[in-house]
C-alpha cells in the first residue's frame, strides 16, 4: 500500500488495485498474503487480490533439501552451466503442487526437449538461407495445401487455443507439456513426412506453402514461449521470424499473443492424422520386432478396420507408404484374409470312427501339404466328407477341427483404433534390390555430410564393390543416385581423388566410398 502511492496518489494507486494475480510461496499464507488481505479489508472493505498462488520448495534432483551452509546451486552457477532459460523452463514447467526438483541433471533433460524446438528452427533456417522466402502479404493458396499442411495449421489453432486457455489460467506448467507435445507432432511428424519438399527444385509454388506453413507453427511456438524461454525465442525472432516476415515487430516481446488462423477449423483431420500415425507407429513396431530395418522396401500394407473407418486415412496413403517404405496398402474388413485355415483330429469325435488309426489320421494331417490342407479344410467348410492322402475311405467333418494361423509372411497387430495392421514381409529379388540401393543412397548422404559439404554443394561420387548385386543396382540406378546426391557423376568401380573416403558394409558385402567437390 504505502510503496505504490495509496497514501500519496491514491488515483494512480488504484490503476493496480486490486492485483489481478499474486504468488509467493505458502508460509506467506499466514505473513504476506495475510497482511495484504488485512490491511486492504480495513482500508478498502475488499480483498486486494482476484487470485493466489502459493507455490511449494526448491529441492535437490534427490528430494533433499537446499541449504545455505550445506549443498546449494547458486543462480549464476546454473545460468552459466545450463542457461537462464532451462532455469526458467524448469521452473515453469513444475506442477506447483509438488516441490520443484532442481539440479544440472534435470537441467540437462529439460535443455534436450527445448533442443527438439531448437532443430526445428535449425531445419527451417537451413533452407530459407538458400531460398530466402519472404511472407509480408502472402496468402497460400489452400486448395494447392497436402493435407498434412492443412493438418498442421488445425493443429497450431488447437495448440494456441490451449495454450491460451492455461495461461490465462495462469497454469504454466500445463502450457508447457502442451508445448512439448506440439514439438513432438512438429518435428516427428510434419518435418518428417514433408522434408523432401523444403530441398528438391522444381515446384516452387509447393516448397513456398511448406515454408509458410512451418513458418505458421514455428512463429506460434515463439511468440506463445517467449514469456518462460525469453532468450531463445527472441534469437529466433531477430534471425528468422524478422527475417521471412520484416513488417513484424522489432521484438517477439513486442509482438501481440498469437490467434487462430481463420479459415482452417476441420477438427476431424486432427483425429484421422492421429489413426494415420498410429498405422505408422504399430507398422514400425513390427519391423523392429522382426528385425526389418526400415530403409529395406516391403510389398504390402493390410489395414483391416470396421465399415469405412479406411476412409478417414485414404488421404494420408502416400505419407504412410513412404514413412513406412511399402509398396502398396489394401484395406480389409475380415481378418482371416490374413489366416490360413487348417485341420486337427477331433480325438473326442475320432476315437469312435478312426479307432487305432487316430495318430495315422493325426500325423497325416501334419505332413500335408499347404495345397492339399487348403483342399481338405474347404469340403470341411462345405460339409462335404474329406478323403486324407493315406486312407482309403473319407470321414465326414466332424473329426476334425478347423483352426486357423496367421499366413507365412505375415506379421500382424492391433492399433488403438482397434484397426488390425498387417505386413507381408516376403522378400522378393526387387525389393532387396531396391532396400540395397537405398543403403547404399543413405551411406553416400552420411559420408557428404561427414565431409562438411553444403546441402546445396555438387559433388562427385566413386563407389567400388566386388559384390555382383551391389554393382548390378549402381549401374542401374546411376541417373536416380545423382538426383538424390547433388551429384554431377558417379563413378562406378572407379577412383577419384577423394576429399572422403570410406569402406562401409553394405548388404553384408564390402563397398568403398569416396567424394570430392564437384
Amino acid at each position: 500500500f504505502s510503496t505504490t502511492g495509496y497514501f500519496t496518489d491514491k488515483e494512480e494507486w488504484r490503476k493496480n488495485y486490486p492485483a489481478e494475480w499474486i504468488v509467493e510461496m505458502r508460509e506467506q499464507v499466514r505473513l504476506w498474503f495475510y497482511s495484504m488481505l488485512f490491511m486492504s479489508t480495513v482500508l478498502e472493505d475488499r480483498a486486494p487480490y482476484q487470485r493466489v498462488l502459493c507455490h511449494s520448495s526448491v529441492i535437490q534432483e534427490n528430494g533433499q533439501k537446499f541449504s545455505k551452509t550445506g549443498f546449494m546451486i547458486r543462480f549464476d552457477e546454473a545460468a552459466e552451466k545450463i542457461g537462464a532459460d532451462t532455469v526458467r523452463y524448469l521452473y515453469a514447467g513444475g506442477p506447483v503442487a509438488n516441490d520443484v526438483r532442481f539440479g544440472f541433471n534435470l537441467g540437462d533433460e529439460a535443455r534436450r526437449k527445448l533442443l527438439g524446438f531448437w532443430n526445428i528452427y535449425t531445419f527451417f533456417e537451413t533452407y530459407a538461407k538458400l531460398d530466402k522466402p519472404n511472407f509480408d502479404g502472402y496468402t497460400p493458396d489452400k486448395n494447392a495445401m497436402t493435407v498434412t499442411d492443412k493438418w498442421l495449421i488445425c493443429r497450431t489453432n488447437d495448440y494456441i487455443r490451449k495454450v491460451t486457455a492455461q495461461m490465462e489460467d495462469y497454469k504454466s506448467y500445463n502450457a508447457v507439456k502442451e508445448f512439448e507435445i506440439f514439438v513432438d507432432d512438429i518435428s516427428n511428424w510434419y518435418i518428417r513426412t514433408n522434408r523432401r519438399r523444403f530441398w528438391k527444385t522444381g515446384d516452387e509454388s509447393d516448397k513456398m506453402i511448406a515454408y509458410w506453413t512451418l513458418f505458421t507453427a514455428l512463429n506460434a511456438c515463439v511468440k506463445t514461449m517467449a514469456p518462460i524461454i525469453p532468450f531463445m525465442t527472441e534469437s529466433i525472432w531477430q534471425n528468422l521470424i524478422r527475417r521471412v516476415m520484416p513488417s513484424v515487430e522489432l521484438s517477439v516481446h513486442l509482438s501481440d499473443w498469437p490467434t487462430v488462423i481463420e479459415g482452417f477449423e476441420d477438427e476431424s483431420i486432427i483425429e484421422k492424422t492421429a489413426f494415420a500415425r498410429d498405422i505408422i507407429a504399430v507398422a514400425m513396431r513390427l519391423r523392429n520386432e522382426h528385425q526389418i530395418k526400415v530403409r529395406q522396401p516391403l510389398g504390402k500394407l493390410y489395414v483391416c478396420c470396421e465399415g469405412n473407418v479406411g476412409d478417414d486415412i485414404k488421404v494420408f496413403e502416400k505419407n504412410i507408404l513412404d514413412e513406412l517404405n511399402i509398396k502398396a496398402i489394401e484395406y480389409i474388413n475380415d481378418s482371416s484374409v490374413l489366416e490360413d485355415s487348417y485341420l486337427t483330429v477331433n480325438f473326442k469325435v475320432a476315437g469312435a470312427v478312426l479307432k487305432q488309426n487316430v495318430n495315422k489320421m493325426k500325423q497325416a494331417l501334419e505332413a500335408a501339404s499347404a495345397e492339399k490342407m487348403a483342399e481338405y479344410t474347404a469340403k470341411v467348410k462345405a460339409g462335404e466328407a474329406v478323403l486324407v492322402e493315406g486312407f482309403d475311405e473319407a470321414y465326414d467333418g466332424s473329426i476334425f477341427n478347423v483352426m486357423t494361423k496367421t499366413k507365412e509372411g505375415i506379421v500382424s497387430a492391433e492399433c488403438q483404433q482397434g484397426a488390425i495392421i498387417a505386413l507381408d514381409v516376403v522378400l522378393t529379388d526387387e525389393l532387396i534390390a531396391e532396400g540395397t540401393l537405398r543403403d547404399i543412397i543413405r551411406q553416400c548422404q552420411l559420408i557428404r555430410k561427414e565431409a562438411g559439404y553444403e546441402v546445396d554443394q555438387r559433388v562427385v561420387m566413386a563407389i567400388s564393390t566386388e559384390d555382383a548385386l551391389v554393382k548390378s543396382v549402381l549401374e542401374s540406378n546411376k541417373a536416380y543416385m545423382c538426383d538424390e546426391l547433388l551429384a554431377d557423376d558417379v563413378i562406378i568401380c572407379g577412383d577419384i581423388d577423394a576429399d572422403l573416403k570410406k569402406d562401409v558394409v553394405i548388404a553384408d558385402k564390402e563397398v568403398a566410398i569416396a567424394v570430392k567437390k564437384a
